[in-house]
């Protein structure tokens, strides 16, 4: 409690040294505090806190600089002390040489003119007073007569309000747990969209699969075909090499038949030119027997030129004609590879839509999987609040049933004694 001049005053004021005194209020320092450096004047903490307000925060010794309370220190506790130890005397009840540290317990505790309470204010008694009339007002108080029915009566008034209460709490309760009871519907039947989805998307797995499956096979089919294309291709270069050699051959015998033709050419000249001399030299023997076999040589090798250019002519219409088969080959290589690789650009279209369809269902199925997620989450903690709710509710209803039985219990105890005081005015 704050000391106030209100409650007490000085004794022998005019002793109190001036060095205890403060100059705004020209009273005994109450809180001394001292004013920085340079002032270093002391006052009452109230008296420089008012000051400074009323003069803008500024010294009121110097007037220049300004203040602020973190700049105020507290005074020595050797003054503080020998304020302390001032006498006074309680205005309330006029006790004198009172120590001013001791005036707060005194005005609290001891003063028999200090302002309480009738203890009855517990049940609703509103009386104030000095202490030493206390005693009486207790005599004549009807609240304290009365504490123990009223005090009973107080007690029942509050279970019955915690009644009211509870019976809000549960009706609080019933409406929130038909809430829960909504939400939980609520969410059975979104889960039960949810596994329909579920299996949805199992069955999309299911045919993500098949297609992932059946894509393995055109991919399989795919190198196959790249396969049998490398060794179409392989075929056709040693079918090229083979033709190329083929044809430098078929030139080297064309030379070859060329030089032949020549060959017979100038040997049936020669032939002529013999025969010629033969009918100029008919008449020697011995030319015509040197001739004659020169001539017999001549045709042998005349036979031989045309067996061999017979020969050249057949082994030249072979290779034309296999010739003309690798052709009509090549042709037959070109249109497979033709046809190839139109399958394979449309092995890569069904595989780029395949993919993407791929690309789509995973999509679809972790944004299925993170909703169930989080819909089981959420369906737990509604049967964990459920559950709550559901002890809680049979707490409540146990409590209820209780304030109703202890509720008629004081009604019939209350109504008692009005019904046998209405029996005993009607017999009278």
């Amino acid at each position: 409690m704050k000391l106030s001049m209100d409650n007490y005053e000085y004794m022998n004021i005019s002793a109190i040294s001036d060095a205890l005194i403060c100059e705004i209020c020209r009273n005994p320092f109450i809180n001394p505090v001292i004013l920085p450096y340079p002032c270093e004047r002391t006052y009452c903490l109230k008296c420089i806190q008012s000051n400074l307000e009323k003069h803008s925060n500024n010294c009121m010794q110097c007037n220049k600089k300004s203040l602020s309370n973190t700049e105020l220190k507290n005074e020595s506790p050797i003054l503080r002390k020998m304020l302390d130890n001032l006498l006074v005397r309680c205005r309330s009840c006029a006790q004198i040489n009172i120590q001013r540290s001791n005036f707060s317990k005194h005005i609290q505790q001891m003063c028999p003119k200090r302002i309480v309470s009738c203890s009855a204010n517990d049940i609703q008694c509103s009386w104030k007073g000095h202490f030493d009339q206390l005693n009486q007002h207790f005599n004549v108080c009807p609240y304290e007569k009365l504490r123990t029915p009223l005090t009973k009566l107080i007690n029942d008034v509050q279970r019955l309000d915690q009644l009211d209460q509870l019976q809000t709490n549960f009706q609080n309760l019933k409406i929130k747990f038909q809430q829960q009871q909504n939400q939980i519907e609520q969410i059975e039947n979104e889960n039960k969209i949810l596994n329909e989805q579920i299996n949805e998307m199992k069955k999309f797995e299911i045919e993500h699969k098949n297609l992932n499956e059946k894509n393995n096979e055109q991919i399989n089919e795919i190198n196959q075909l790249k396969n049998k294309k490398q060794t179409i291709q392989d075929q056709c270069d040693q079918y090229k090499t083979t033709i190329n050699d083929l044809i430098i051959e078929l030139k080297t015998l064309s030379i070859s038949l060329q030089q032949a033709n020549i060959s017979i050419e100038k040997f049936e000249k020669e032939n002529k030119l013999l025969q010629e001399d033969s009918n100029q030299f008919n008449f020697s023997q011995i030319n015509y027997k040197t001739l004659d076999e020169l001539y017999q040589q001549q045709q042998i090798q005349i036979d031989s030129f045309n067996k061999e250019n017979q020969y050249l002519q057949e082994e030249l219409l072979y290779y034309k004609q296999e010739l003309e088969q690798l052709n009509q080959h090549f042709k037959q290589i070109q249109t497979e590879n033709q046809q190839f690789h139109q399958r394979y650009v449309l092995y890569n279209r069904e595989n780029n839509t395949l993919n993407e369809q791929n690309q789509q269902l995973n999509q679809q199925l972790i944004i299925y999987k993170k909703n169930l997620q989080q819909l089981n989450q959420d369906f737990k903690q509604m049967q964990i609040d459920n559950q709550q709710l559901k002890e809680q509710s049979v707490r409540y209803k146990i409590e209820i049933d209780e304030l109703t039985i202890k509720n008629k219990r004081l009604e019939a105890k209350l109504y008692k004694p009005i019904i046998q005081s209405h029996s005993k005015s009607t017999i009278t």
